[in-house]
């Protein structure tokens, strides 16, 4: 990128999604072209070239009508942002929009480690004509493509595409369950008391503090405005300074984090975009890697349909928008990143953006659940994402001890039923012993405690998920009519 800019025959764009990593690119280009390392403190007032404007997206998005019409390279850095920000934001809606309006005054470089889920955004701004089917014919590979020829269903600005693929061999994948707290506690105390620092994404802000108070030796950073601060100290040192750092999307995407002590990253996340972003904050040297253990939640079927019906709600909404324009304004008190008043329009603006981005959601969930029920759906994607084995072994549970315990206790069950008589007390004491392996646990049922009395499909349920091949029946008893 420093020598594109360098070469640059126009003025150069630089943005980037947070303030953290726009601080550490002016820090590092300084450094690159003048050899001088400006002190993080002085990092906003610090110049970094005539021909070079560094901003984030949304300070970008308050003032494009300054570059409207005048010819700039853009590179955009961390680009996936525009669809993963555009449904708690309008920022997105109308930096595209500026992207549409100026085509031909402006070149673009774009830059994403999720090139998959932001392609659709890209080919809405780039194509001319037939942008449904626009970029599907790219494979994403480490080999450099023109996709300038051969696509005559549309009329494409992309001219290449660099795809440079990583080697995911230093990273190690377990899984916990997102509603067992105290296990993903344990496991990461365990792990600071070993000398290994751990960084944690969250969604849940209430589910962050549980996890600091539990923790104690623990940084949060919820939002730029009150950790500002905490922020600038991160991206100045590329480290944080306690055992653990638990961060929501203020600090996911772009901010570099070197340091040979973070061994341990956990993401509680069903997106996969955010889950390849906060995995990339943790930089390694490539020549040669530490190793790095991932816990990923092991999102249950419910879980999944869950996600499915709040995103359909959202994007019900949002589609309700579109269809009565003349409405849109009633919905921007309760929806407020659904549409907004362009004051130089003079109406109000769906936005479209926050729509590609419920819709990718959708989908990529709707696939995770589709028939029939798979086990670990979304761990196994996730592992097939980062080239891992995606058979699921026991052991790869931070609940590993506990299904042990499970297996054992359904196991000594099922053999004092097979050495019975088999019949209607038998199966009743076996219904029991079932239950309290599952009750005590949590391993079955998603965790759920089970109280009422089980019916014999959920028996031999919980045998095949204890590994039981074995199909118990109901005893028919035949009698003589004659013997009554």
């Amino acid at each position: 990128m420093n020598k594109i800019i360098k070469n640059a025959d126009i003025p150069v764009l630089y943005l980037i999604n947070r303030v953290a990593p726009l601080w550490q690119f002016k820090r590092d280009y300084i450094k690159a072209t003048t050899n001088i390392d400006v002190p993080m403190e002085m990092i906003d007032i610090a110049s970094i070239g005539e021909n070079i404007t560094a901003l984030t997206y949304q300070k970008f998005a308050e003032i494009s009508y300054q570059y409207k019409g005048k010819k700039y390279m853009i590179i955009l850095d961390e680009v996936h942002c525009l669809l993963e920000d555009a449904t708690f934001s309008v920022y997105p809606e109308k930096f595209i929009r500026y992207l549409k309006s100026n085509l031909d005054n402006t070149s673009r470089i774009y830059l994403t480690a999720t090139p998959d889920a932001v392609s659709p955004g890209i080919a809405y701004v780039e194509c001319k004509s037939g942008m449904d089917k626009a970029l599907e014919t790219i494979t994403w590979d480490t080999k450099v493509k023109s996709v300038f020829y051969g696509y005559a269903s549309y009329t494409t600005r992309v001219k290449m595409v660099y795809s440079v693929k990583t080697n995911w061999d230093y990273i190690d994948f377990k899984l916990y369950s997102p509603d067992y707290t105290k296990e993903l506690t344990d496991y990461i105390k365990t792990a600071n008391e070993q000398g290994i620092k751990s960084l944690i994404y969250i969604n849940d802000i209430n589910k962050g503090k549980a996890l600091q108070e539990a923790l104690g030796n623990t940084q949060h950073v919820y939002s730029d405005d009150d950790k500002r601060k905490d922020i600038a100290e991160i991206a100045k040192n590329e480290r944080f300074a306690d055992k653990n750092l638990i961060t929501t999307k203020v600090t996911e995407n772009g901010i570099s984090l070197h340091d040979d002590e973070l061994n341990l990253i956990v993401v509680e996340t069903l997106d996969l975009i955010t889950l390849q972003q906060v995995i990339g904050r943790a930089r390694v040297n490539r020549k040669n890697p530490r190793r790095i253990t991932v816990l990923i939640p092991d999102y249950s079927y419910t879980d999944i349909g869950n996600a499915i019906a709040s995103i359909s709600q959202q994007l019900k909404k949002a589609k309700e928008v579109v269809e009565n324009p003349d409405n849109a304004l009633e919905y921007a008190a309760e929806y407020p990143a659904l549409v907004y008043y362009d004051s130089k329009a003079k109406k109000p603006i769906v936005n479209s953006m926050a729509i590609k981005s419920l819709e990718y959601q959708f989908n990529f969930l709707r696939d995770l659940r589709a028939e029939p029920q798979e086990a670990n759906a979304f761990a196994k994607k996730v592992l097939e994402t980062y080239n891992k084995n995606t058979l699921i072994t026991d052991d790869m549970f931070l609940s590993y001890d506990r299904i042990k315990d499970f297996k054992l206790k359904v196991s000594s069950a099922f053999d004092e039923y097979m050495d019975s008589e088999k019949n209607a007390e038998a199966l009743d004491k076996l219904k029991d012993a079932l239950k309290d392996a599952c009750n005590i646990t949590k391993v079955y049922n998603d965790g759920k405690t089970i109280n009422s009395n089980i019916q014999l499909s959920t028996v031999n349920d919980i045998l095949k998920a204890a590994g039981i091949m074995y199909e118990v029946k109901s005893k028919v008893e035949i009698y003589d009519v004659s013997m009554i």
